[in-house]
């Protein structure tokens, strides 16, 4: 038998930074959570589905009176484990060492809560395991991140596409105002900034940013392990 937790079980980690390029998905993203019972963020490994989905929780935490838990799943690949695995985030207790699905959505039953499930994808029956949940707790809101969509009735698919990468011209250095309006250089200069003060977007070194902004399809996380290199190294030389 599980033991319901005295309290709200919300464990919300704060983003760890803010988000760029990412407005209109966070606003639509916000939107969904509103009307639909299951969101999920499709997107390659990488494009910032995780960062993102940490955003719009933060956003919308005071609709569900701050009862709102992640559950982080990269590292589990089994029903029952995907069972436990919320079990023990919602603080849940069992007398023994097994926790069934029956006992975990009893108490799921009576919530009105946000659940966000972080990377889903490798786990086969996941997709058995939200469609039994949104039929048995009316008030349990899913946002599942994922590098597939779960295919189940009811679902609201965000696919999120990598930043912004402005078009490079051989025979034209690039615009620097151009720049300003492409979310992967911005991103690039932001964090390279943090290691780096004196970091600066400039004539000289516009083309070589584009270039690795390019080589790094625009994936947030890509560019943020780059910009780390650009403490020690020049542009020409990352790329």
């Amino acid at each position: 038998a599980l033991r319901p937790p005295a309290a709200r079980t919300g464990n919300l980690p704060v983003p760890p930074v803010a988000i760029l390029g990412r407005a209109a998905d966070l606003a639509t993203l916000r939107a969904l959570l509103a009307s639909e019972r299951l969101v999920t963020l499709t997107g390659p490994g990488g494009v910032g589905k995780t960062r993102l989905a940490l955003h719009a929780a933060w956003a919308v935490r005071d609709a569900f009176h701050h009862d709102v838990v992640f559950i982080p799943l990269a590292d589990v690949n089994s029903y029952d484990w995907l069972v436990r695995r919320v079990a023990r985030a919602m603080a849940l207790r069992s007398f023994d060492t097994q926790i069934s699905e029956q006992s975990l959505f009893e108490e799921l039953r009576e919530r009105t809560m946000l659940l966000v499930l972080d990377n889903l994808e490798q786990i086969e029956e996941a997709g058995q395991f939200l469609a039994r949940l949104v039929e048995v707790a009316p008030g349990v809101k899913l946002l599942v991140t994922s590098r597939i969509a779960m295919h189940i009735r009811g679902e609201a698919e965000i696919p999120l596409a990598p930043l912004t990468v402005p078009k490079t011209d051989l025979y034209h250095a690039p615009n620097l105002d151009d720049l300003e309006k492409s979310s992967a250089v911005m991103l690039l200069r932001e964090r390279a900034q943090a290691v780096n003060p004196s970091f600066e977007l400039t004539p000289e070194n516009a083309a070589d940013i584009v270039r690795i902004c390019e080589r790094l399809d625009g994936l947030p996380l890509a560019l943020e392990l780059a910009a780390a290199r650009l403490k020690m190294l020049t542009p020409a030389a990352l790329l």
